[in-house]
């Protein structure tokens, strides 16, 4: 959570699609992929999981796990917010 209140505007973004506030036509395509953060989260985190399948490498800890799912978040933020 710390790392995504970094990326403010992202979390403002997402904000606008709660609130049904008003957004630019041409950043409708942002809006859509931020309603839509779950496809690219999953996405990711398959990609993660399967890597650490094919390397044998467990997910016992459960730093380990939150350190996954944090690097997964931040990731997809970075994304909106480069194309934000």
């Amino acid at each position: 959570q710390a790392r995504l209140r970094k990326e403010a505007y992202v979390l403002h973004a997402r904000r606008y699609l709660v609130n049904g506030g008003p957004v630019h036509p041409r950043q409708q395509h942002v809006v859509d992929e931020l309603a839509a953060f779950c496809r690219p989260y999953l996405s990711r985190l398959w990609a993660r999981l399967h890597g650490r399948d094919v390397w044998q490498e467990p997910c016992t800890d459960v730093d380990e796990v939150r350190e996954l799912l944090e690097g997964v978040s931040r990731s997809v933020s970075l994304d909106h917010r480069q194309r934000i």
